[in-house]
């Protein structure tokens, strides 16, 4: 009978100690990512025994790859959270918006955390965090299309709803050649992962159904020069980096990287009727309305 009196005070010493402390989880999460919004919605719950006092809850935007500067962060502050209910955070990530973090375009998931510098003594520090990945929109990343698939001047393809239509190449001076070629590829001169598409001495038109308030795409470009046609204004020149900054078709243009025989980003912004990119030794991929 002293055996089980001493296991039983033992047992509720240990229930105190251990068992009455606040847990802290993100019970629901929702994003809204797209031209307009970019928000996410939590709720943070108390799940455990006792009242939790002031922790911190990150809303992080993921990205692949990671901005150098600007890092996409909205952190907000709980004072406190009595056991078993629950608090709505909300988090807008449109004021972060900013060419050092490629506009927000390398995020491709939400990941909330709660009480990441520990300031609450948990029972459970395990399950602080929940994560979705952005909605998904038309994209043109080329997953669709058979890997070596190669398409020649006149060639019309879809590719997430979105109709891409082969064109002719201007070298410069009006010397427009109808020889070049696009490959579906699988090696990711572009810097994204899966496919993407060599883009040599041919123009890729977009077709994306309607204007767009903005675009995006990830670049491998290893020599020759390059096209770009926004909203009817034709540009031929020799680098990516050439164009940073400036206006065409009366769309502002943003370059990460560019300088030749390298990777970067292009992001356009303005409304964008029609589109189109190519060059010579130019892989693309993730082209994102």
């Amino acid at each position: 009978m002293k055996v089980v009196k001493i296991f039983s005070l033992v047992f509720i010493l240990v229930f105190l100690l251990v068992g009455c402390k606040p847990d802290l989880v993100v019970k629901n999460l929702n994003v809204t990512w797209d031209a307009a919004n970019k928000k996410a919605k939590a709720e943070i719950a108390n799940i455990g025994n006792k009242d939790a006092g002031s922790f911190e809850v990150y809303f992080n935007g993921v990205e692949d790859p990671v901005s150098p500067n600007r890092r996409p962060q909205v952190s907000n502050n709980i004072p406190t959270l009595a056991k078993g209910n629950s608090k709505i955070l909300e988090a807008d990530f449109a004021p972060l918006v900013h060419p050092d973090n490629n506009n927000l375009g390398n995020v491709y998931k939400i990941l909330v955390l709660v009480d990441p510098k520990n300031a609450v003594e948990e029972s459970n520090e395990n399950n602080n965090e929940k994560e979705v990945p952005i909605p998904a929109t038309n994209c043109v990343d080329f997953e669709q299309q058979v890997l070596d698939t190669v398409y020649h001047v006149g060639n019309i393809f879809t590719e997430s709803g979105v109709e891409i239509n082969i064109q002719s190449f201007d070298w410069g001076g009006g010397q427009w050649t109808n020889t070049g070629y696009a490959k579906i590829e699988n090696r990711q001169f572009a810097g994204h992962t899966g496919q993407d598409i060599q883009v040599n001495n041919v123009n890729l038109s977009f077709n994306f159904g309607g204007p767009r308030e903005s675009l995006s795409l990830r670049f491998g470009e290893y020599g020759g020069n390059l096209n770009i046609n926004i909203n009817g204004d034709f540009r031929n020149f020799q680098d990516f980096a050439d164009i940073n900054g400036a206006t065409i078709g009366g769309v502002t243009i943003s370059v990460a990287n560019g300088f030749g025989n390298d990777r970067g980003f292009l992001q356009l912004s303005g409304t964008i009727n029609s589109f189109a990119i190519g060059g010579q030794e130019l892989w693309i991929d993730h082209v994102c309305p």
